[in-house]
């Protein structure tokens, strides 16, 4: 049986790995509640997204460990 991810699952799995190599931690992810769901240019998941993928490359985080899932 495949046990599915949450995207909270996925976040602690990279605050535990940032833990584990001494890492500054990832960016926090927002509450699905933070997104006003009226199509904004840039939405606060944008954000995230953009600010986990440069903590990931200044880390050298592999994508396989917490893939983004929004909203």
């Amino acid at each position: 049986m495949v046990m599915l991810r949450t995207p909270e699952d996925e976040h602690e799995r990279l605050v535990q790995l940032a833990r584990e190599r001494g890492l500054k931690h990832p960016p926090r992810r927002p509450d699905p509640k933070e997104c006003c769901d009226t199509g904004c240019g840039l939405c606060i998941w944008d954000y995230y997204e953009i600010r986990l993928g440069r903590w990931r490359a200044a880390h050298e985080v592999p994508e396989e460990f917490g893939e983004p899932s929004t909203g």
